[in-house]
């Protein structure tokens, strides 16, 4: 037992090999010191995407250390099991089209290759056998080269100040500097299944200033009494983030520049007794008396917001639907909704005609797919590639230009202005340098 009463037995168990200082959840422990342990004791949840990640991540590995692409997996199905759930995952064309770009972007760096390679950070930690495993590591004299493959398609991830990243490029600089010399570090992410493959890159003089962080907040994260400091990245993924009072005060105060009858941030005590007493009822302020800084201000946290309410309606209906009574809500019955016990549309449309009168063809109906469908369907059926589909549908295929959407300056698509005649035109939109300091610049 440590002395905060946590049984590390139990939990590595629980983790099963994997770190408490995950690098895959260190963007949440680092900035909120109060995550670490609360998500250690928290129920696991994740999902099917992530269980399709797991087994996606294996066929990568098999096809880089092999150089062979494992053909013979299409079809097999695995079994993941993540702790609440067991998924089955079936390895298809798809799932080796999208390995294949990962594949190529990382066979043909230059110098040693380590795959699927354990790497140790725990000089930076208060515990021993704390590290990860990085997904591609390339090494050359003075070079270092980390690629992380993200399977995800919901949101998309970057490679700046990537502390997922940055933490295996310290494990890797602590085992093999002695031999390479780093001086300069590529930080790498490939999403595939977006079509996202983005990089940046750090010089030695800056990981190690990352390092003398990581000290600094691993120390903070492992007392019992941390601190906990909402925000986008802590809370994106935070198993606790529902329950959280601190998130709650943070949503809060992001908005406290749109609310007219707030002069000055309140404190916890002043938010909770509102929220005891149900005082928490303010007028917005319209859009249009807002300046640009506060639109542009508010409008960052607009997905935070919008999780921190679903999370506390989920949490609602969940404590219903345990048979618990909430006062100010109920539960009610849905839209009924009608359908039929035939599910075969053809057998359903001879028996409606053979009852009616009226031919089968009158109750069908006839699309084409759509076109990504169209190429899953050529990609499965046909053994068609990705990059053999340009060629098939050229001709009839027109690719429209995308209505220009709103994006943070991180993004590294190039920006693109608007004339009178809705033409547009690329522009540069910066480098982004790397300072230790801004890893914590939610605001």
């Amino acid at each position: 037992m440590a002395d905060h009463g946590i049984d590390l037995d139990a939990v590595r168990a629980k983790l099963k090999g994997h770190s408490i200082y995950a690098p895959s959840a260190s963007a949440m422990w680092l900035h909120c010191s109060g995550s670490l342990i609360a998500n250690l004791l928290a129920e696991d949840d994740a999902g099917e995407d992530a269980a399709y990640g797991t087994v996606a991540h294996g066929v990568g590995e098999l096809w880089l250390k092999t150089d062979v692409r494992p053909d013979h997996l299409i079809g097999t199905v695995e079994q993941v099991d993540e702790g609440h759930a067991v998924f089955d995952i079936t390895i298809d064309a798809i799932m080796l089209n999208y390995l294949e770009q990962y594949y190529n972007w990382c066979r043909f760096l230059p110098g040693d290759h380590y795959v699927e390679k354990r790497v140790d950070f725990s000089r930076l930690t208060p515990l021993e056998g704390q590290g990860g495993t990085a997904d591609h590591i390339a090494c050359q004299p003075g070079v270092l080269i980390i690629t992380d493959l993200k399977m995800g398609k919901g949101v998309q991830v970057f490679a700046e100040k990537n502390t997922q990243g940055l933490l295996y490029a310290l494990g890797a600089y602590f085992r093999w500097n002695h031999m390479y010399n780093f001086e300069r570090i590529i930080i790498r992410i490939c999403q595939p299944r977006l079509g996202h493959f983005d990089e940046w890159e750090v010089s030695t003089k800056e990981l190690l200033e990352f390092a003398d962080y990581v000290i600094e907040r691993a120390i903070l994260a492992w007392d019992p009494d941390a601190v906990r400091t909402a925000g986008i990245k802590q809370c994106q993924w935070c198993k606790v983030r529902a329950s959280c009072t601190e998130r709650a005060r943070w949503i809060y105060e992001v908005l406290d520049g749109c609310f007219d009858d707030l002069a000055e941030p309140i404190d916890m005590g002043r938010f909770m007794a509102m929220l005891e007493n149900d005082e928490l009822k303010v007028q917005l302020v319209p859009a249009r008396e807002l300046s640009m800084a506060q639109k542009i201000k508010i409008i960052g946290y607009r997905k935070s917001i919008e999780n921190w309410l679903k999370d506390i309606e989920d949490d609602i209906e969940r404590h219903m639907m345990a048979g618990e009574e909430v006062k100010g809500r109920k539960l009610v019955a849905g839209k009924s909704k009608r359908v039929f016990l035939e599910k075969n549309p053809h057998k359903l449309a001879e028996t409606l005609e053979m009852l009616s009168g009226v031919p089968a063809i009158e109750f069908l109906e006839t699309s084409v797919f759509g076109i990504t469908r169209i190429e899953e369907v050529l990609q499965t059926k046909g053994g068609y590639r990705p990059k053999d589909l340009p060629a098939l549908f050229e001709g009839f295929v027109l690719k429209m230009p995308g209505k220009p959407v709103m994006a943070p300056d991180y993004d590294k698509r190039p920006a693109v202005t608007v004339d009178d005649g809705d033409c547009f035109d690329a522009v540069d939109d910066g480098d982004g340098t790397f300072e230790v300091v801004s890893l914590d610049d939610d605001l």
